[in-house]
């Protein structure tokens, strides 16, 4: 299913920048010391300034949002962030050169009619400026239509190689490029694992993860066994025990939402107590509100800003708490890595949008950005493409976060390149 939703604001004024500022600090729970979250002293924040509303007089700057909203699975938080940042821009922030944003959605499953008919749909209309891609595991189907036509493409989260080699799409957080990578590259390198029992969902995107961690540097001599757990699994017990895990010096839950609660309880009622590194897929609201202590001790890698922390230890997520809830929804929203993505990648398109000429075509977009180099909102403060790596991946270094009993966060390790 389509929608639309137009975003406007009632007054006028113009374009905004971002502010120069010191960004909150995270404890590092291995050192007891202070580390910077995403900008350090003397670097840019990705805080904005905020300078007043959009003038609603003028022709709206168009973005395409394509993302898995609906089905199984399904992540609409995504689409919910880039809304309520939509929202804030054309509130607070001046929308971009002035004009307000319009965020129009498309739906796409893991079919290939689905990502070819929203991207299709998005090259057709000249009015859409921009792109997003949200969590989108089948987008080899859509990006070649979009290259084809010059839509620029921002990859929220990049998952699986298309994503990665993309032409004219742009990705400022690593996505399976740094989180999944980042899993095995932390139990390696910091918990000296030699032996890595992967539980991955049963599709394309982990077997992309899984193909990567194979070739990792940090993996090399490491023995790697890999049980896929279907996206529609009642109970894993069985998978669990068919594993070798409880011999492993390292766990990867690498599966998708729902499965992470089945891997956490069953890992424990079995008595296994090989730790378990997972991404910010399974550090989601829901999953850890239900049974938090079974989560107790869990490693979560990522290249996103983690909700969970505590107020007072991230400048960028107290100011994402004061906003968002003024433009979002649910508390569950608030709380979300998915909604806080889905915001950061609408801030950066308003700061390239306020970069570019004002004739805003598809080329100039293009151009804006290749030219960003951040910092972008919860991640690293400085990006470059193309990616070191994978062309269309600008940066991919990831952080490392201990889950506690009450599903609450600490930082362990600092930014960390997983590829290298």
């Amino acid at each position: 299913m389509n929608r639309t939703i137009t975003l406007r604001t009632t007054a006028a004024l113009a374009a905004s920048v971002v502010a120069l500022g010191v960004g909150g600090g995270l404890t590092d729970a291995s050192t007891g010391t202070d580390t910077a979250d995403s900008t350090t002293a003397g670097e840019e924040s990705s805080i904005p300034t905020e300078t007043g509303p959009a003038d609603e007089s003028l022709e709206p700057v168009v973005i395409g949002m394509i993302n898995m909203d609906e089905g199984t699975p399904s992540y609409p938080l995504v689409s919910a962030g880039a809304d309520a940042a939509a929202e804030y821009v054309n509130a607070k922030l001046g929308g971009i050169q002035g004009r307000p944003v319009e965020v129009r959605h498309c739906n796409v499953g893991v079919d290939q009619a689905s990502n070819q008919e929203c991207a299709q749909e998005f090259a057709n209309d000249d009015s859409v400026s921009a792109v997003i891609n949200g969590y989108v595991f089948s987008s080899s189907f859509g990006l070649p239509i979009l290259e084809a036509s010059g839509v620029p493409v921002l990859l929220q989260t990049p998952l699986t190689p298309a994503d990665f080699n993309a032409a004219n799409a742009y990705a400022y957080q690593g996505g399976n490029a740094g989180g999944g990578a980042g899993t095995a590259t932390y139990a390696a390198r910091f918990l000296g694992a030699e032996k890595i029992v992967i539980f991955g969902a049963d599709d394309d995107a982990l077997r992309a993860a899984v193909a990567q961690i194979e070739a990792l540097p940090a993996t090399e001599g490491v023995e790697i066994l890999v049980s896929h757990i279907s996206n529609t699994a009642a109970d894993v017990t069985a998978d669990v025990q068919a594993s070798e895990a409880a011999d492993a010096d390292a766990i990867l839950a690498l599966v998708n939402a729902p499965q992470c609660l089945q891997i956490a309880q069953t890992v424990r009622d079995l008595g296994i107590e090989t730790p378990i590194v997972s991404t910010t897929v399974c550090a989601v609201p829901a999953t850890l509100r239900e049974n938090p202590a079974v989560f107790d001790g869990w490693n979560i890698v990522g290249s996103g800003l983690p909700p969970m922390l505590p107020e007072g230890v991230s400048a960028e997520l107290d100011f994402f708490r004061e906003v968002y809830p003024q433009y979002g929804g649910s508390e569950e929203e608030l709380s979300s890595f998915h909604a806080l993505g889905g915001f950061a990648a609408l801030l950066a398109l308003w700061d390239i949008g306020n970069a570019i000429p004002d004739t805003m075509t598809r080329e100039d977009w293009s151009a804006g950005m290749a030219a960003f180099d951040g910092p972008y909102f919860g991640g690293v403060s400085s990006v470059s493409c193309p990616g070191e790596y994978y062309p269309a991946v600008c940066a991919n270094d990831v952080r490392a976060f201990q889950l506690d009993d009450q599903g609450q966060m600490t930082q362990v390790e600092d930014w960390f390149d997983p590829l290298g």
